[in-house]
């Protein structure tokens, strides 16, 4: 992880440049990287990016299937034995505005640990789509699994960030420039 921050309570992560970003759980360390956004902890972890809508449903399907693979790889896990059913999401929720689908996949290793997979995904308002991954391992003790689902839940747009304050105009300088025009002469006081 070339950026590592630790997530402190309030503390919202990117997601690319969606306009959208995700409560980081507290303690996990995480990096906002151009690809992606991930965030680990000792015994899980999760990535979330986005990608382009296509043309055409053939080719809006192969930009997700290879952002999918961009997060596993990430992830460092293996690829799920089964594929995921794109087409029927194991949940559905509403995630501010968002339609949220989630499926879960139980046959994934990272590094020698099993464990259970979480992807989940949603349109975004551009038209383009936010697609996560999610990893936790068999041992895990920390309920990652519930810090994940929570996250998922706080993806929200981020405030835009404020305008610049214009600088104030310039006060009078008290002191006279040398380009300032003299003074007229006092009168003289006649006896």
């Amino acid at each position: 992880m070339s950026e590592a921050c630790t997530g402190q309570a309030g503390t919202v992560a990117r997601i690319r440049k969606s306009g959208f970003g995700i409560a980081i759980p507290q303690g996990w360390t995480y990096a906002q990287q151009d690809d992606a956004t991930l965030v680990t902890t000792e015994s899980a972890e999760f990535a979330v990016t986005t990608y382009d809508a296509g043309a055409d449903t053939k080719t809006t399907n192969a930009n997700r299937d290879a952002a999918f693979d961009a997060l596993v790889k990430l992830l460092a896990v293996t690829t799920p034995k089964h594929k995921v059913a794109w087409g029927h999401a194991a949940k559905k929720s509403k995630v501010g505005a968002l339609d949220m689908s989630l499926w879960q996949a139980d046959d994934v290793t990272r590094t020698d640990k099993k464990g259970s997979a979480l992807v989940f995904g949603a349109p975004l308002p551009d038209k383009t789509f936010l697609l996560g991954a999610g990893f936790v391992s068999n041992d895990d003790k920390s309920d990652a699994d519930k810090a994940i689902l929570a996250a998922i839940d706080s993806i929200a747009p981020t405030p835009a960030e404020p305008a610049p304050t214009p600088s104030p105009p310039a006060a009078p300088s008290a002191t006279p420039s040398s380009s300032a025009t003299p003074p007229p002469p006092s009168p003289s006081a006649t006896p």
